[in-house]
C-alpha cells in the first residue's frame, strides 16, 4: 500500500505559542501606536491578558487627584498578592492641594504596593510617605511594606508650619509621627527635585527621613538669588554630607533661577539663555563650585521647574521596561 504523500504546509505558531519575552515586546510596541489594539490583544486569551496586565501595571503614572482615586478603588478590588508582583514603579505627578480622602487614597496604594522600586511624590504627600505603615489588619497591607530604592520627592515641605495650608491639612498632620519611617529605609537614590517655599537646611531636610544608611545618589536644590546667609549653611551642609557619607557615589545640586531677574541685559537675551546665566553668575552656584573642586562627588547642574514631572509624561514611559529616562545617567 502506497501512503499518500500530504502536500498540506505546515501551521504557522499561533501567536500565545511564541515565547514570553517576544509576546511583551510585541505587545510594548503596540501600545506605542495604538492602545486599543494593544487591549484587543487582551482578549485573545488569558496568558496574553496576564502578560498585557505586567506591562500596564509595572509604571504607574497618576496626574489628577481623580486618578489617584480610581487607582485606589482598582487596588482594593484586585487580589493581596497583585500588586506587589505588578507595581514597580509609581509616579504620582498631581501637584494640586490634598485632602483628608487623597491621603487615604495614597496611604492604601502604597500599603497595597509592596513591591514598588521607585516613587515619585509631590511635595504635600510627603507627610503622609512619613507616617507610620498601616496596621497589620489593613485589608491590603503586607508583612513586608514598601521600601523603594529609588525616591523622588517633587519639594521638601515645612514640616512645622504656623499655619497650615488649609482646614483639612491641620498642623499636626504636617509633623511625621515617626522619626525613622520605613518607607525610605530602602532609598538608595533621593531626590528633592525643587527647592521649598521655606527655608530648610539639608541635613534638616535628610534627618526627617531617617539614617538614609544605603544611600549612593542625592539630589539636592537651591534656588539663586536667595539669602546669601542661607546660601553659606546650604553648602556647608552639603559639605558635611560628602564628608559623612563616603558611600555616597553622587551628590547633584540643581541650582534654580531666581525669582526676580537681576542681570540688567536679561530682557536682550533668550529667556532660557539669561535664567541660565543668572544660574552660573549667581552666588550659590560660585560656592558649589569650589566645593566641587575639593569633592569631584559634587556635580553643579541648572534645575528646571517641572522636569520630574516631565519625565513622566507619555505613553513611552509606560510601555518602556526600563520606565523614564534616568536622571543620574544624564549628569
Amino acid at each position: 500500500m502506497h501512503r499518500s504523500l500530504s502536500l498540506a504546509a505546515p501551521r504557522a505558531p499561533s501567536f500565545v505559542s511564541l515565547p514570553t519575552e517576544l509576546i511583551l515586546d510585541i505587545l510594548e510596541r503596540t501600545l506605542l501606536s495604538s492602545a486599543e489594539t494593544a487591549r484587543a490583544f487582551a482578549l485573545i486569551c488569558k496568558h496574553i491578558s496576564h502578560l498585557l496586565d505586567q506591562i500596564l501595571y509595572r509604571t504607574v503614572v497618576l496626574s489628577t487627584s481623580r486618578q489617584l482615586a480610581l487607582f485606589a478603588r482598582t487596588v482594593a478590588s484586585k487580589a493581596p498578592s497583585f500588586m506587589p508582583a505588578h507595581v514597580k514603579r509609581l509616579a504620582i505627578t498631581w501637584d494640586g492641594p490634598t485632602s483628608a480622602a487623597s491621603r487615604a487614597h495614597f496611604a492604601s496604594i502604597v500599603a497595597a504596593c509592596a513591591g514598588i522600586r521607585s516613587i515619585s511624590l509631590p511635595e504635600l504627600l510627603v507627610a503622609s510617605s512619613l507616617e507610620p505603615c498601616p496596621p497589620a489588619h489593613h485589608a491590603h497591607a503586607h508583612d513586608f511594606p514598601a521600601m523603594p530604592s529609588e525616591i523622588t520627592i517633587a519639594s521638601f515641605p515645612d514640616m512645622d508650619p504656623v499655619f497650615p495650608l488649609s482646614l483639612s491639612t491641620p498642623k499636626q498632620l504636617a509633623r511625621p509621627t515617626t522619626h525613622s519611617p520605613m518607607f525610605y529605609a530602602g532609598a538608595t537614590r533621593l531626590r528633592i527635585a525643587e527647592p521649598g517655599e521655606s527655608w530648610q537646611a539639608p541635613r534638616e531636610m535628610l534627618a526627617a527621613l531617617g539614617p538614609l544608611a544605603l544611600l549612593t545618589h542625592l539630589q539636592l536644590a537651591r534656588r539663586a538669588g536667595a539669602n546669601e546667609d542661607n546660601d553659606m549653611t546650604f553648602v556647608a551642609d552639603v559639605a558635611r554630607i560628602l564628608h559623612a557619607r563616603p558611600t555616597l557615589k553622587v551628590l547633584a545640586v540643581s541650582v534654580f533661577p531666581p525669582y526676580l531677574r537681576t542681570l540688567p541685559d536679561a530682557s536682550a537675551m533668550d529667556d532660557d539663555d539669561a535664567e541660565g546665566r543668572e544660574c552660573r553668575q549667581s552666588h550659590i552656584w560660585g560656592l558649589l563650585e569650589e566645593l566641587a573642586k575639593v569633592d569631584r562627588r559634587l556635580v553643579v547642574v541648572r534645575g528646571s521647574h517641572g522636569s520630574w514631572q516631565h519625565e513622566w509624561e507619555g505613553v513611552e514611559v509606560i510601555a518602556n521596561a526600563s520606565g523614564p529616562e534616568d536622571f543620574w545617567a544624564a549628569l
